[in-house]
């Protein structure tokens, strides 16, 4: 499986649409965006993406854009995420806010075995286990870190920019 981590910049968006419409990914590729803004263009990106029925991951706590407050625009996302199907897998990074937004998401009856996490960093590593301490996550994105690795003992993507 190969897991693209793109930033929902309007041009990424709309190749991520046209790859969707054409036919062009298999449900292998499962992209993960970390919305900027909410707009037509991301509203385009998730009804190709349903249309199609392939996985595609949203963040639901996203760190840059518009949307860093996530508290306040998770109806939103949340509604244009679910409201036309149920092939967005939500995410959220593990950072200080995540339990926030997962308590979101249980709330919307969201399983803790259909979210995929994104672990970056070993100093949020008992915010993780807090999360997923009785149920593992579907993914869990992380580098290839040691104390990282011991941690996530379930489901572990391996997160890695091999690109200068």
């Amino acid at each position: 499986m190969f897991f693209p981590y793109l930033r929902g910049r309007q041009y990424e968006l709309l190749a991520l649409k046209e790859l969707a419409n054409g036919g062009l990914l298999g449900k292998s590729i499962i992209p993960v965006v970390e919305p900027i803004k909410l707009t037509a263009t991301f509203d385009g990106f998730i009804k190709s993406f349903v249309e199609a029925q392939l996985p595609v991951a949203v963040l639901f706590n996203p760190t840059v854009g518009e949307l860093t407050d996530a508290s306040s625009v998770f109806e939103k996302l949340y509604s244009r995420c679910f409201d036309n199907g149920n092939v967005v897998i939500p995410s959220l990074l593990i950072n200080r806010n995540a339990e926030d937004i997962f308590s979101l998401l249980l709330s919307k009856m969201v399983s803790k075995s259909n979210v995929l996490a994104v672990l970056d960093n070993r100093d949020l590593i008992e915010v993780y286990k807090v999360l997923f301490s009785n149920n593992a996550p579907k993914y869990t994105l992380c580098p290839d870190e040691r104390q990282i690795r011991r941690a996530v003992t379930q489901n572990k993507v391996l997160f890695e920019n091999k690109f200068n």
